[in-house]
């Protein structure tokens, strides 16, 4: 494992310190780089997986990386593939444990072409923008279940200052407020609105008590995560069980998030969403030399 060299200092607004909310000065350190073929191209590009260093990482939620300069042992230029992204929450069942540690999202690079023979990357040079709630009281919105009606389009002034729309969908409170809505912000032709509506009380109707549904609406891609706890903050033992799209794709259409929450939906559930703010974000510099390539082309 290979440690990244800090390449400049990080002021923190509001008197809040990296160092002291970090446990020590960030640094980032390079977990692997693989060789990954694209069986379609051709083209073997090199996968490499970032992270913030050990015993840091507590308050990360996830980032992005940005890579400027990556050379071989060769001395050939790599190019990052796409555009650095976010990796948001997971899928899969979520435990007391498991709920404590969501912080460690590895971040991902990839960069092109990996030349045959290629062993080691000689340098890399780049940074990282972590997204840490905790430096902005504004990107962690909490929402108790008198304040997510079934089927009934969440008002929430925090929501509507980072432009999302959120709709929570359970069996229960649907039929008690006879009414599916959609997000608001979701832009659908009328027709299309009527029947999404329509396929979203059909499902719900077969939904099993303990199973939700939260369908959000996010043309600005600053939702991360939600995540469903105790009221008292706790953590809620339920299955993410994934998400998908109904609708049309260009305008805003909503994600829809799957939950099975173990129980049904209750006054001593809250949900908590996190959303990506300017003052949530910290970048942190690096430069990172000497780093093996698993997986690599033999040289022919």
């Amino acid at each position: 494992m290979n440690t990244a060299t800090l390449a400049g200092a990080l002021g923190l607004a509001f008197g809040v310190s990296t160092s002291a909310l970090l446990g020590g000065p960030p640094r980032v350190e390079v977990v692997r780089c693989s060789g990954i073929p694209n069986l379609r191209s051709g083209i073997v590009s090199v996968r490499c997986t970032l992270r913030l260093g050990d015993g840091e990482a507590k308050e990360v939620f996830g980032g992005r990386a940005f890579i400027d300069v990556a050379i071989d042992d060769r001395g050939n230029s790599l190019k990052q593939e796409g555009a650095p992204e976010f990796r948001y929450d997971r899928v899969g069942r979520v435990s007391g444990d498991s709920s404590e540690t969501t912080a460690s999202q590895p971040i991902e690079v990839r960069l092109a072409p990996l030349r045959p023979g290629t062993e080691r990357l000689r340098q890399l040079i780049g940074r990282v923008e972590f997204f840490i709630p905790a430096l902005d009281p504004d990107s962690t919105i909490v929402l108790d279940a008198p304040a997510l009606p079934g089927g009934v389009a969440i008002e929430s002034a925090a929501l509507r200052a980072v432009g999302v729309g959120l709709v929570v969908y359970d069996k229960a409170g649907i039929t008690a407020n006879d009414h599916a809505a959609l997000p608001n912000g979701a832009e659908l032709p009328m027709q299309l609105r009527e029947r999404v509506i329509g396929d979203i009380r059909r499902m719900v109707d077969d939904l099993p008590v303990t199973e939700v549904i939260v369908a959000a609406v996010d043309p600005g891609k600053r939702l991360y995560s939600v995540e469903f706890q105790h009221k008292d903050g706790s953590p809620l033992r339920y299955n993410h069980n994934g998400n998908f799209h109904l609708g049309s794709a260009g305008a805003p259409t909503p994600v829809y998030h799957g939950f099975d929450l173990g129980q049904p939906m209750s006054r001593d559930v809250r949900l908590v969403i996190r959303v990506i703010t300017p003052r949530s974000i910290r970048v942190v510099p690096f430069a990172i030399s000497d780093i093996p390539v698993q997986g690599g082309l033999q040289k022919r």
